[in-house]
């Protein structure tokens, strides 16, 4: 997912929740070689198959919506 601010947003699709969010800065797009990434949080999504299959940023930045195999998940953050 990318950010209003053109920062790249990561969420690892895992089994029975508690995927984990993280974020690559921009300035490390285009990079020739590997990049480290941190682990922002942890995220309950409780699910009982492997998820999330997908997301995406409100333009404003301050929604988040996860969309998992057999619900959604929507987080406003301010």
């Amino acid at each position: 997912m990318v950010g209003k601010d053109a920062e790249l947003y990561l969420v690892s699709k895992v089994a029975l929740g508690r995927g984990k969010f993280f974020h690559i800065p921009k300035s490390n797009w285009g990079q020739s070689s590997s990049v480290h990434v941190s682990s922002l949080a942890t995220l309950d999504t409780y699910s009982s198959r492997n998820g999330p299959v997908g997301g995406d940023i409100s333009p404003n930045g301050h929604e988040l919506i996860l969309k998992m195999l057999d619900h959604v998940l929507f987080w406003y953050v301010f």
